[in-house]
């Protein structure tokens, strides 16, 4: 991976007195630019803290729950997710690089691998059919050789993941 990596320790805060530090990996903004990667999930971008401040506010949305986000990036939005407690978290990607960021940002914030996982996902019918049934292999979590469980998401949810150039 060309560029440099940057190293984000935000404290989020959900209710009095409660708050979590996270340690994530992404690429700099300016190196996202530099780099001519185009793959914009490497860059961590600033609506995810705000997405993740009112899931915290609605914890219900994810405690208990299996959940499935699309298009997740280095994980900034899943990793603070599963604090919340989900039955089953599976983060999906479609960017290799960024699906193995995640996976180490899934890691050095001690998320269950029980619990969350990382996959690959692409926007087809096909695919999306063959990720439902089970079929997709994963990078970390649910014991990485086992499929996915096949069945319906309770939540599905997705932040940043419409990209335009020019709204960059």
């Amino acid at each position: 991976m060309s560029g440099e990596l940057c190293a984000w320790w935000p404290e989020l805060h959900h209710g009095p007195g409660i708050s979590h530090r996270f340690f994530l990996l992404g690429l700099k903004h300016q190196q996202f630019f530099e780099t001519g990667l185009h793959e914009t999930g490497l860059r961590i971008w600033p609506f995810n803290f705000f997405f993740v401040q009112f899931l915290w506010s609605k914890p219900e949305l994810v405690t208990g729950r299996t959940c499935l986000e699309l298009g997740a990036g280095v994980g900034v939005l899943s990793v603070a997710a599963v604090v919340l407690k989900p039955s089953l978290y599976v983060a999906t990607e479609i960017s290799t690089r960024c699906r193995k960021l995640m996976a180490i940002n899934m890691a050095m914030n001690t998320c269950s691998a029980d619990v969350a996982v990382v996959s690959s996902l692409k926007f087809s019918k096909r695919d999306a059919q063959s990720f439902v049934e089970g079929q997709q292999s994963q990078l970390f979590g649910f014991h990485s050789a086992q499929p996915l469980p096949k069945g319906k998401y309770s939540m599905i949810m997705g932040c940043e993941i419409v990209y335009e150039d020019v709204v960059v």
